[in-house]
């Protein structure tokens, strides 16, 4: 597989983990919204996408960085706060509803990469 393809793919599944972690995140804050003393969760999204920024020019470290990045890497992201107010749970089920709307279309575009990588292979039969 070539350098570019490679690159293309890790950038999609860590668009991907966002995407995953950004609905765990508005679940666990559904799930908790009616327990006392409980703590909301926010997923930080910039500073991961900021850090990879800096490495753009080298596709390399990108990809290296990126690889890095898996699901569990993103915890350190994760901030967890006490609401002054109710959460507003219509919001958090949108967040959520938003958050797999994009991880759907980010796997719906992998899907047609590869059907095409998989004709051009076979030669368009």
């Amino acid at each position: 597989m070539s350098a570019d393809m490679s690159l293309a793919i890790e950038t999609v599944r860590f668009a991907m983990d966002l995407e995953q972690m950004q609905a765990k995140v508005a679940a666990h804050n559904i799930a908790m919204a009616n327990v006392p003393g409980s703590k909301a969760m926010r997923l930080n999204r910039f500073e991961p996408m900021a850090a990879l920024h800096g490495l753009r020019n080298d596709p390399e470290l990108l990809g290296q960085a990126l690889r890095a990045m898996q699901d569990s890497e993103l915890t350190p992201y994760l901030q967890s706060y006490t609401p002054l107010s109710p959460l507003a749970l219509d919001g958090e089920v949108a967040q959520m509803s938003a958050a797999s709307g994009r991880y759907q279309a980010l796997a719906d575009g992998v899907s047609r990469q590869f059907a095409l990588m998989q004709l051009a292979i076979k030669g368009g039969r």
